[in-house]
């Protein structure tokens, strides 16, 4: 005998209550299919970008390494052709045990790199070192070696310098990609200094993708560079940052995730001219590519230590210049940014006795001061004084000096 699951109600009534259930049932479906789209909207939001290793980023954006100066054991070392010995150790990781072991031998100007990280200096390649003055060694060729991460085999090259009073290793490669935001493509690099935990003690390289700017020699002066921030606002979207080393097709790479998200905003009112790129950095970094007029960023204080632009000549000359005011941006309110264009050639002249001292500025509309970028024929970012400008000083109309202006 079968039990009705609605007792007491007629046929008909069943029928009903049957369909208004149903009814509940579909509904209830669509909401949670409904959310599902939802959570995958949200998904899309996060931006994945595959960073190849590449020995040398832009205009050698290096980053120092933390040396140990405690003594260090090696499993295994070679017969040095000298006793001069200097040992020591790169971090690599977070723990105690994940260092990378060197030894330079003084007499001979070999360095020893423990490049497969095994503690073992005898299966490494020798370096030659070149020694520039009596106890100054430095070596730009090209250090390679591999650090273990995990399954992985995480790539660096890298640089030596030693003098009788410190040991200096800069890492020199990097990730590289491209990536399509705000409409455009960019190019973006990380430098990592070697412990693989991306943060403020690296680098992050952002520049277009394709660019027919250049400054002096024949390398690109049209990027920005900035420590690696835990959020980016850029180009009007705020992103969180992550990052791990993947394997790749060749070699690991480092996968890069840019995740949208909300934060109170401020409007900037950018009063400059000619700026291409401007600068706020922090744990909360902004960076504006040719801001001009009013702009949107997020409310946050921005110390003046952390503020840069970089002004674009209409010949292809870059120019960069470091904040002097702090700036504080309030959720709806609007802030003045002065810095930027035009700019006034200005010469500071003080009496030293019977002789004049000329310190020669270029200044912004802020105040601040502005150095050109150049970069040699080796891709060597400096800083240089502006064309190196010209002086002449007169007397009753008579010319007593004249000369240029040198960078320092």
């Amino acid at each position: 005998m079968m039990h009705s699951i609605f007792p007491g109600l007629t046929g008909y009534q069943r029928r009903l209550r049957l369909a208004v259930n149903l009814a509940i049932f579909v509904s209830l479906s669509l909401i949670i299919a409904w959310s599902s789209v939802c959570l995958a909207a949200d998904d899309d939001k996060v931006t994945e970008v595959r960073l190849v290793f590449v020995e040398q980023v832009h205009a050698r954006g290096s980053v120092y390494i933390e040396t140990l100066e405690s003594k260090v054991e090696f499993k295994k070392e070679p017969d040095y052709a000298g006793r001069d010995i200097v040992r020591g150790a790169m971090r690599c990781g977070a723990g105690p045990g994940n260092i990378v072991g060197y030894a330079f031998n003084k007499t001979s100007g070999k360095l020893y790199l423990d490049s497969n990280v095994n503690q073992d200096l005898t299966d490494d390649k020798v370096h030659n070192v070149e020694r520039l003055f009596r106890d100054y060694f430095e070596d730009y060729e090209g250090l390679e070696l591999r650090v273990p991460r995990g399954e992985l085999e995480v790539p660096y090259s890298m640089s030596f310098s030693y003098n009788s009073s410190y040991t200096q290793m800069s890492i020199t490669s990097g990730w590289q990609g491209t990536v399509e935001l705000d409409g455009k493509t960019w190019k973006l690099s990380i430098v990592d200094n070697l412990n693989g935990l991306l943060d403020q003690n690296d680098r992050l390289v952002i520049a277009p993708a394709e660019t027919d700017k250049k400054g002096k020699g024949s390398y690109s002066l049209d990027f920005v560079d900035m420590a690696f921030p835990e959020r980016l606002f850029f180009q009007g979207t705020n992103y969180e940052l992550s990052a791990e080393f993947v394997a790749g097709e060749d070699d690991a790479e480092l996968l890069l995730k840019l995740r949208e998200v909300d934060s109170p905003t401020a409007v900037i009112d950018v009063e400059g001219e000619n700026i291409r790129w401007l600068l706020l950095e922090g744990s909360q970094s902004v960076v504006l590519a040719s801001p001009s007029g009013q702009v949107v960023a997020p409310a946050a204080n921005y110390d003046a230590f952390y503020q840069s632009v970089i002004l674009a000549g209409d010949s292809g000359e870059f120019y960069k210049a470091s904040g002097n005011t702090d700036l504080s941006l309030k959720s709806g309110e609007t802030s003045s940014f002065k810095m930027g264009g035009p700019l006034n050639n200005s010469v500071n002249v003080t009496r030293s006795g019977s002789g004049l001292t000329l310190d020669y500025a270029l200044v912004g509309i802020g105040g601040e001061t502005y150095e050109a970028l150049g970069c040699d024929d080796d891709e060597t970012l400096f800083m240089t004084v502006v064309n190196n400008p010209g002086f002449a000083i007169y007397k009753d109309g008579e010319e007593l000096a004249s000369g240029n202006f040198e960078y320092g």
